[in-house]
């Protein structure tokens, strides 16, 4: 499908499907300016730039196959606010495409979306798609992968599973499940504790799959929101020692009813190179709506390696809106 006749495809199925199905056309808009400065050894670099920070548009829905079962199916892709395209020439990025089953006995989906453990880390994630904010820039695992099929289980008195498994579809990786990710997860009364593993995960390259543990806990109570997240991970098929471990805590308190602090610090270190990478940032959300926002924060992402350090600052102001 041309990239051009998306929107209009997105537009048609909605109406089509709304005498047919529950169908519901969804998305998120969010856009900073942000002055960035980046030192390295070469010297310092500063710019400002606008940010589109995960924007996306989709759609998702439902309709009944009988009294006890449900085909679900989703559609979303990343839109570009500030230049319209990836900067190859794409409007639109596939981001969670699925389609499946649910029933009283849990859901079952297929295709491209976020991995078990990759979902979990949004708990303890307080900057998740700002510009040099996220945890993506230093902690491994935050995987959106390809050839998936993933069952999810009812709620068993706070208790949730989940177990996906991916089809590599390359001459070394060529079984039902070369790799596998799964995820524990309990909740009740603010507190969620979510433990996760990947086994030879990764979309890229046979020599780039890696095995990750990931524990997360979150703490909501009153105005206040703690949590941390703590992971180990390295290399599936290389003998050289690489693990890297992670440890990130983050917290958020309410001010006032539309006003929000928040904080993060996480760091990885990893034991073959030696190199450390650790973020620090710190932000206010100022509540509009139930629906938009708009904020301000500062990150600061520093690589020290033997060789050489690299310290990246930046400072933001954006705006989101969802609909």
């Amino acid at each position: 499908m041309k990239q051009k006749i998306l929107p209009l495809a997105i537009a048609s199925l909605a109406a089509c499907g709304a005498t047919h199905a529950e169908i519901t056309p969804y998305g998120k808009l969010n856009v900073s300016i942000n002055n960035d400065s980046i030192e390295s050894a070469t010297g310092t670099n500063n710019e400002v730039t606008q940010n589109s920070n995960a924007s996306r548009l989709g759609f998702k829905g439902s309709f009944a196959i009988n009294d006890a079962l449900q085909a679900i199916y989703k559609m979303e892709y990343e839109v570009f606010v500030d230049d319209g395209d990836d900067g190859t020439g794409n409007n639109f990025k596939q981001r969670n495409i699925y389609a499946g089953l649910q029933g009283n006995w849990g859901t079952a989906i297929i295709g491209n979306f976020d991995t078990p453990l990759k979902v979990i880390g949004k708990l303890a994630d307080q900057f998740n798609d700002y510009h040099m904010a996220d945890i993506k820039n230093y902690a491994e695992g935050e995987n959106r992968e390809e050839n998936l099929v993933q069952y999810t289980t009812p709620s068993y008195a706070g208790f949730t599973g989940a177990v996906a498994i991916q089809q590599g579809e390359t001459a070394q990786r060529d079984s039902l499940a070369d790799g596998v990710s799964a995820v524990i997860q309990y909740q009740a009364n603010g507190l969620t504790v979510a433990v996760a593993a990947d086994s030879e995960v990764d979309k890229n390259a046979v020599n780039s799959v890696r095995d990750t543990v990931r524990a997360v806990a979150s703490y909501s109570f009153g105005i206040y929101e703690v949590a941390a997240l703590w992971q180990d991970s390295e290399l599936s098929n290389v003998a050289a020692d690489d693990a890297q471990d992670t440890v990130i805590v983050s917290g958020a308190v309410k001010v006032a009813d539309n006003i929000k602090i928040k904080a993060q610090a996480g760091r990885t270190s990893e034991d073959n190179t030696k190199i450390d990478i650790t973020q620090i940032a710190l932000g206010v959300d100022f509540q509009l709506s139930k629906s938009a926002k708009w904020y301000l924060y500062a990150a600061n992402l520093e690589t020290d390696a033997p060789a050489q350090t690299l310290d990246a600052d930046t400072v933001g102001a954006g705006f989101e809106v969802k609909f």
